[in-house]
């Protein structure tokens, strides 16, 4: 059997893992990556869930989007599990633009726990993101490029009579970028 905690699959030629752990191992996947659900697999999965009692956060424990976010199929196209989970607990989204909100403040755990959500607006999940402090903006957005100190000094240098391109290449943005920084549409925050 393979030698993987909970994996009752037999090992795969005489390894010491059953195919599928063989293969993580091979191509460098972690063991204890979430695994992808089989067709009807998160969905069973989650109408298991509707009726819950439970107050804990419940972790989709399939794959999950790079942001965290659990990964589901449904009616042959992606989907999130939270979405999903919104959808079968408390019906199709009100209004267009729906979002699924968490209450928990642990959507990035992929939480799928149908009493921690509800339906809102964009601007009601993102101020529950800020609330809970999961938002990521700023310099601790995983892509920026900029600090907080530069965003301040791009201002302040602006301000001085500097002009939108010199400051794009002294910070290496571009300059519509600078544009979006210096009118606050961009980094508004600060």
């Amino acid at each position: 059997m393979c030698n993987v905690p909970g994996c009752d699959r037999p090992n795969y030629h005489r390894q010491e893992y059953c195919n599928f752990h063989y293969q993580r191992i091979r191509l460098g996947i972690p063991l204890d990556k979430p695994k992808r659900a089989l067709p009807g697999e998160g969905e069973r999965f989650l109408a298991s869930l509707i009726d819950t009692t439970e107050t804990r956060c419940i972790t989709w424990p399939f794959g999950q989007f790079k942001d965290g976010c659990g990964h589901a199929h449904h009616l042959g196209r992606s989907i999130i599990a939270s979405r999903l989970m919104c959808i079968l607990a408390h019906g199709e989204p009100p209004f267009d633009g729906a979002e699924a909100a968490h209450n928990c403040g642990r959507g990035h755990d992929a939480c799928v726990n149908p009493n921690h959500l509800r339906w809102d607006t964009k601007v009601g999940n993102y101020s529950d993101k800020v609330a809970h402090g999961t938002q990521t903006r700023g310099e601790d957005h995983p892509v920026s490029k900029l600090s907080d100190a530069d965003v301040i000094d791009i201002r302040s240098l602006y301000q001085s009579g500097r002009t939108q391109q010199s400051l794009a290449d002294q910070f290496g943005v571009s300059r519509s970028n600078i544009g979006l920084i210096v009118t606050r549409v961009r980094w508004g925050h600060l």
